[in-house]
């Protein structure tokens, strides 16, 4: 059919992880004890986005291995985006833990 699905895949996938990274990393952050007033609608905000780009990358990704015809580019995405999901699984744990212990 072609590679639409697998190129959008990869490019979503290509900065997944630094976008992962980042908002997981502020979202944590900014929810342990609410040190700077930050209301908790934007640390939502951060959470949400840092599953939103690994997701489609996963999606599209999964639906470009069965669709297209060229699976390289499609598998990519899939992989960068399991990835970035993990990051964004792990990244919070790892902040709110580390910061909850220096903060009272």
């Amino acid at each position: 059919m072609g590679k639409g699905f697998g190129t959008t895949a990869l490019i979503f996938g290509s900065f997944c992880i630094p976008v992962s990274v980042a908002m997981a990393a502020f979202g944590a952050i900014f929810s342990v004890g609410s040190v700077w007033g930050v209301s908790s609608e934007i640390t939502s905000l951060f959470s949400v986005i840092s599953w939103f780009i690994p997701g489609i990358a996963a999606i599209f990704g999964l639906v470009g291995i069965v669709v297209d015809d060229s699976k390289g580019r499609a598998i990519a995405g899939f992989v960068l985006g399991l990835i970035g999901l993990m990051i964004a699984i792990i990244i919070p744990l790892v902040f709110e833990n580390l910061f909850t212990s220096i903060i009272p």
